[in-house]
């Protein structure tokens, strides 16, 4: 059914690296992405683009949209969100929807996981000594940060933050501009993320 067809894998944050062997091994397909396919473009984790569509949506419009663009009638998409867990007071959340399409086929399989095991996290910040205690506790390097002036702010972001070169660079030239700092987890940029 699937052996020796292309699949389109649509993402931008470098996904394929989890998905690929798993499809290649499982289906017998092979995959492929197309780094001009902005996925972006449906929003952004950090909110300069807001999302416009629920997740479900989302992830079938990405998924359609790469398959579309590539000609392709096998594809895969994920779309995840972070914050508060809906129904677990205090509690952080990862809620991931992969979506696997087969035109040829007319089939289509839709898988949501919601999980409390993430690190995502975020906190207002005015010393190095806070930026590095907090990039510490959230696993960086292995776990990418954004600085941005605020929470609430989406001008003056500083993402795929992963080394610690980088990180004091960016620390320095925003919090020489807005004497605080927001510091959060980039959650699309974790090596970990898809273990």
């Amino acid at each position: 059914m699937f052996y020796g067809r292309k699949l389109i894998i649509a993402t931008k944050h470098k996904k394929e690296n989890v998905i690929a062997p798993i499809l290649e091994k499982g289906l017998g397909v092979r995959c492929f992405t197309d780094e001009t396919f902005d996925t972006d473009t449906l929003g952004t984790f950090t909110g300069e683009i807001k999302r416009e569509l629920d997740p479900v949506e989302t992830v079938r419009k990405k998924c359609l949209l790469a398959m579309q663009q590539n000609k392709c009638d096998l594809g895969v998409a994920s779309e995840g969100s972070f914050g508060s867990h809906p129904s677990i007071f205090f509690a952080n959340a990862d809620d991931e929807f992969l979506i696997f399409i087969d035109k040829k086929n007319n089939l289509e399989i839709l898988e949501r996981e919601l999980s409390i095991e993430t690190n995502f996290n975020g906190r207002e910040i005015t010393t190095e000594e806070e930026l590095f205690h907090f990039a510490k506790s959230v696993k960086f390097p292995s776990h990418g940060l954004i600085l941005r002036k605020s929470k609430n702010e989406n001008s003056d972001i500083i993402k795929g933050i992963i080394d610690a070169t980088q990180l004091k660079k960016a620390f320095r030239k925003l919090i020489e501009i807005y004497n605080t700092v927001y510091v959060e987890t980039d959650m699309r940029q974790c090596s970990t993320q898809a273990e």
